[in-house]
């Protein structure tokens, strides 16, 4: 794809002439000719905003030039970095993602999937499938074994790893630069080394986490002090083995991943340890473009991550809010907490039917059907499940999950989502990287379910990198981790952005109630933060509604707590002067980095 030049596309310019400042999340305007259009609105920081708990408390960057937002400080500064370079919101967002598998090794990396949607400046927009599919000599009875011991990770969790494809694809179709140039931060990162922030130091000090890091020679080496003992907050990490495999990627080609040395050695580790990952498995990869799914909310286009992920059911709850006055969105009500569970819930419900048939249209997440679905909510008590009637949703477990947003300042978009699942905390020495265990996403015994683990099943996933457009230019990119949740968390931030007029760093911090189908981890069905507007005797109200089994967050919060609520990192464009607004959650430590040239 070229990259026009910055006076070929005005685009800042153009979408700041369109946006104006008011006192609704929603304004009208007028076209050139005379034509009304809905455009969007954003209002000042709020008094309960500035008075949140400070672990809620967040920054933004502003920067005409590019924006970048990803999980930790070194990827973000990658991605500016390519971009001043010259290269596009692509390019930039490829090899913040591959720093991001050094710099926060547990929850993302080469050995896992990604998710990635992108909006061209042309005004193209498609979605890169890099979904995992079960090995072919997979033994279910054996995960089902694990399971009931507890045991739930290591190499027979491992699925074929999608990451380097996915990001390869991207960037020979619609990048700018090349495999070796969007590689050299990430590899330098890895040889020079790297700190840890606070999530990353909670895995190697956490009492569940810590034993699986010690039962792997090379992960104990490369994390643990002598092997054993966490390393204090601040100590730099190198990962010189890490840096080697990526060099041959940047020499050889992702074609070494899925067929020559690196994909020898990542069978032989694997195989030789229980494992199911064969070279065969790694030949079958297959990464795909997918048209993206799409809503319209309040005048505004929604545009999400298709089947295999999330994006259906963001686009069914945004349709079902629809169906209700914005008003009471804006509102801090008891009914609003009220009318996001119950979009989540529905949306939930009805993607699990939908997966039984899982590449058919997916009529659920289509406006008229979806507001029929929204007659079904009642604001005076809680939706069951036999109500909504059509299925139970699978509850997924991708915990370990980093979300990038990239906008460059010619109008390209990049909403990023990668997992490792849970992580398998195993690594071929020979390789340095954390392996993913999304195996343990999938039912071991129920053959009759969409996710039976059977051989090259592909594995659905809730992650939904999503952009927003307003008259075809991006306006809102952003995505989370969240497991099951994520879908409930990017509609939250869409409606405190759209529909209560948030600043974004507001929006993003803004206390929150989800809906979560529940698992083996987390038993509850409603989450909710105990902060701001969100008092205990609005929670208590929401339990009289039948909204009960509740995990409630108090602050101050452990970082543990804080995992469900999930991380967005976001890029906006702000309506009164089209600069990029970069936030990334305090939950999880995001960080944005804007460019320091052109």
């Amino acid at each position: 794809m070229e990259t026009p030049p910055a006076a070929a596309r005005p685009w800042r310019a153009a979408v700041a002439a369109v946006l104006a400042v008011g006192p609704l999340a929603l304004v009208a305007g007028t076209t050139d000719a005379g034509a009304e259009k809905v455009v969007p609105a954003v209002a000042a920081r709020s008094e309960s905003a500035a008075s949140l708990p400070s672990q809620l408390q967040t920054s933004e960057e502003r920067s005409p030039l590019g924006m970048v937002v990803s999980s930790i400080p070194d990827a973000s500064r990658a991605g500016a970095r390519i971009l001043e370079q010259g290269g596009n919101a692509v390019d930039a967002a490829v090899a913040t993602a591959f720093a991001l598998g050094v710099g926060d090794p547990f929850f993302s990396g080469i050995g896992g999937l990604s998710y990635i949607l992108i909006h061209l400046s042309n005004g193209r927009d498609v979605a890169i499938d890099g979904s995992v599919r079960a090995p072919i000599t997979v033994v279910p009875g054996e995960l089902e074994l694990l399971k009931e011991r507890g045991d739930l990770y290591g190499y027979k969790t491992i699925a074929p790893p999608t990451t380097p494809a996915a990001l390869a694809l991207a960037l020979k179709r619609y990048g700018t630069m090349s495999l070796a140039q969007v590689l050299a931060p990430a590899i330098e990162l890895a040889e020079y080394g790297h700190m840890f922030l606070p999530l990353a130091q909670f895995v190697v000090e956490d009492d569940e986490f810590l034993p699986k890091l010690r039962r792997n020679a090379f992960l104990a080496r490369t994390f643990l002090r002598d092997g054993s003992d966490p390393w204090a907050l601040g100590h730099v990490y190198c990962q010189p083995v890490l840096a080697g495999t990526m060099r041959r990627l940047a020499s050889h080609g992702v074609e070494d991943f899925y067929s020559g040395q690196i994909a020898g050695a990542m069978a032989a580790d694997v195989l030789a340890n229980g494992g199911y990952v064969s070279k065969v498995d790694l030949g079958l990869v297959q990464v795909v473009e997918r048209a993206p799914v799409r809503a319209e909310y309040r005048g505004l286009e929604v545009v999400s991550f298709p089947y295999p992920g999330g994006g259906d059911i963001v686009v069914e709850a945004l349709h079902i809010l629809e169906a209700f006055p914005s008003e009471l969105l804006k509102q801090d009500s008891l009914d609003r907490l009220h009318l996001l569970l119950e979009a989540e819930h529905i949306s939930m419900q009805d993607s699990g039917a939908s997966m039984r048939f899982p590449f058919r249209p997916r009529t659920f997440s289509e406006a008229t059907t979806a507001k029929t679905r929204a007659a079904l909510i009642r604001l005076d008590r809680a939706l069951h499940d036999y109500e909504i009637s059509f299925g139970q949703h699978h509850a997924f477990r991708e915990k370990d999950t980093t979300h990038v947003s990239v906008v460059d300042r010619f109008g390209n978009a990049v909403s990023l989502t990668q997992s490792l699942g849970d992580g398998s905390y195993v690594a071929t020495p020979s390789l340095g990287f954390h392996y993913n265990s999304l195996l343990e996403s999938y039912d071991y015994l129920n053959r009759s379910s969409p996710v039976f683990l059977s051989p090259l099943r592909v594995l659905p996933t809730t992650m939904s990198p999503t952009i927003v457009l307003c008259h075809g230019e991006p306006f809102l990119v952003l995505g989370s981790p969240g497991s099951g949740r994520i879908p409930g968390i990017v509609v939250t931030v869409i409606t405190n952005v759209v529909d209560r007029a948030m600043p974004l760093r507001d929006a993003v911090a803004e206390p929150r109630v989800l809906f979560h189908s529940p698992n083996e981890k987390y038993k509850d069905r409603v989450f909710v933060e105990l902060a701001g507007t969100i008092t205990p005797a609005r929670a208590d109200e929401l339990e009289v509604r039948g909204f009960g089994s509740q995990n409630r967050l108090t602050f101050p919060a452990t970082q543990e707590d804080h995992y469900p609520f999930g991380g967005v990192n976001a890029v906006m464009v702000d309506p009164s002067t089209g600069m990029l607004i970069g936030v990334g959650d305090p939950r999880r430590q995001g960080a944005a980095t804007a460019p320091s040239s052109p």
